[in-house]
């Protein structure tokens, strides 16, 4: 009698334990796996580029970011196969001094960074070097995990509205969340949240989140303001 295909995986998934109704990708896929990557920082205001490839079957690819100087300041960012050249589609987020460990997947990743596709080719992280008092060694794991992607991208919400009616508005036009690394360094890290009260608390309509290169927060705002307050 011919085994199939499925009856085959079925059975080597209960053999293994992982359970006789377990998917086939459960079974397939392969371990993950970690590319380490070196360089050296050496002035201020350059920027290092660290290429590595991401084949067809990887989900989700984490990064994590070690320096042999705690005095010299950089951030860690990440490009996808769409290219790392400026104003690329590609930019899929980057951290300052806040955070030196993020991850991005088709339907999560980590604040500041955008979820979506997880595609073969060359992506790049990118380490921003805001300070650097001598020669320092960069060293990034990034670690690629395997199978079928999991999870939908949010959509991103309609902007909500304050009033209909015409009419002068009160705001702040330049204010920054906890997803910029300066309003860490200046003491104003507020979620959107956290500014919509504040904006409520002092008569504000509006508030304009202007972080750096992030957009992932915009798909909450409208929830995030609640009521009486917009944010842009």
């Amino acid at each position: 009698m011919e085994l199939s295909r499925r009856k085959f995986l079925t059975g080597l998934a209960a053999a293994t334990g992982v359970g006789a109704l377990a998917p086939a990708e459960a079974v397939l896929a392969r371990p993950a796996r970690t590319i380490v990557k070196t360089a050296t920082a050496t002035r201020t205001g350059e920027y290092l580029y660290l290429s590595f490839y991401v084949p067809s079957d990887a989900n989700r690819v984490a990064v994590k970011l070690t320096k042999s100087n705690p005095e010299t300041k950089v951030g860690v960012g990440l490009f996808d196969w769409r290219g790392a050249e400026y104003q690329s589609p590609g930019f899929r987020g980057v951290y300052g001094e806040e955070s030196s460990e993020f991850h991005v997947a088709r339907g999560s990743a980590s604040r500041s960074f955008t979820p979506g596709p997880i595609r073969r080719g060359r992506w790049t992280v990118i380490v921003p070097v805001f300070r650097a008092p001598g020669p320092t060694k960069i060293r990034v794991e990034i670690t690629l995990t395997f199978g079928p992607e999991r999870g939908t991208v949010r959509p991103p919400n309609e902007v909500g509205v304050v009033n209909e009616a015409p009419g002068w508005y009160t705001g702040d036009l330049h204010c920054h969340t906890t997803q910029s690394s300066d309003a860490f360094a200046s003491g104003t890290a507020l979620t959107p949240e956290g500014w919509a009260d504040v904006a409520r608390s002092i008569g504000l309509d509006l508030v304009s989140l202007t972080d750096h290169q992030v957009v992932k927060q915009n798909s909450y705002l409208k929830e995030a303001a609640g009521t009486g307050v917009l944010l842009l």
